[in-house]
């Protein structure tokens, strides 16, 4: 792993999936930073720093909507991939036209790391 590597935020309140996440990523060659609130993404200088953000929805305060629709606001283009556990919350993002990267915990791994390298390939492109 470099420098060069992607980073990788990672943004939800369950400490074991952020620690998951920070393993699986890194074991892919990516930089990982986990964060255990949202608002933390918008640090100075954090989000210009990230290559992809994978968030999950129900979080308090800051929702991984609001979040996904801050970061597109602040950096357009950078790919946001969503996750939830609720079963609800899958069938209607499943629905939505055109789809968005969603994953419903819990999640194929290599799945979720063939898609960030999907998206951040196409955000380069």
């Amino acid at each position: 792993m470099t420098d060069l590597s992607p980073l990788i935020a990672v943004v939800d309140d369950d400490q074991r999936l952020l620690e998951s996440l920070e393993n699986l990523l890194e074991s892919a060659g990516y930089r990982a930073i986990t964060l255990s609130r949202p608002e933390l993404l918008f640090e100075p200088g954090r989000l210009q720093s990230v290559d992809c953000v994978i968030t999950d929805i129900s979080m308090p305060g800051i929702d991984g909507f609001e979040l996904r629709d801050r970061v597109i606001a602040a950096r357009p283009g950078l790919p946001v991939i969503l996750m939830s556990g609720r079963h609800e919350i899958a069938e209607q993002i499943r629905a939505r036209t055109p789809p968005e990267p969603f994953f419903r915990k819990p999640f194929d791994g290599r799945a979720l790391l063939d898609t960030i390298e999907r998206l951040i390939a196409s955000s380069r492109a």
